[in-house]
């Protein structure tokens, strides 16, 4: 029974040690924080001046210096402008039978292009003995390949007339 009673005044002075240490450290981190906070309070105080001229220099300079930073970021600004306006946008993309006969709504064909119409299209033609796909490059609206109606529809956005009798959808409608 001694020794039992010796064990658990062994695990509580192990116990209150730890906490001693973990108190320790609690003490070093909020003592640097109030450092930290002490050192931002004097930075935000005016500097002292003794005179208007003194004031007025010290204020030019501060406004040169926003003046500075303003430019960068209208330059950051536009730069990032002319970035999006070359991210694809949201991908246009047309479920097709390619052969009406046979099959459903299972050949496809999408545009990846930015705001210049400038990208790619993706066309699967399926067919029951193969399928294929094709990528054709697009430059501002064009391709050196010739685009089917399809492609070009999902590539300006709207359906063409020409073909009026062949069944198209656009995806997501029944």
């Amino acid at each position: 029974m001694f020794t039992l009673a010796a064990a658990h005044i062994v695990g509580l002075a192990a116990a209150s040690g730890a906490v001693g240490v973990i108190g320790i450290i609690l003490a070093i981190i909020a003592i640097s924080v109030a450092a930290q906070a002490k050192r931002k309070a004097r930075r935000r105080r005016p500097p002292e001046v003794s005179s208007a001229e003194e004031l007025h220099e010290l204020l030019r300079k501060d406004i040169q210096e926003l003046q500075t930073q303003i430019n960068q970021l209208q330059s950051d600004l536009t730069d990032t402008q002319g970035l999006l306006h070359r991210k694809v946008n949201a991908p246009a993309i047309m479920r097709f039978n390619a052969f009406g006969d046979i099959g459903s709504d299972l050949s496809f064909s999408v545009a990846f292009v930015d705001d210049t119409k400038t990208g790619l299209v993706l066309s699967s033609i399926y067919g029951r003995e193969e399928s294929r796909t094709y990528a054709k490059p697009v430059l501002e609206g064009e391709s050196r390949y010739p685009l089917t109606e399809e492609e070009l529809e999902v590539l300006t956005g709207g359906p063409k007339q020409a073909d009026a009798g062949r069944r198209r959808r656009p995806v997501g409608t029944p």
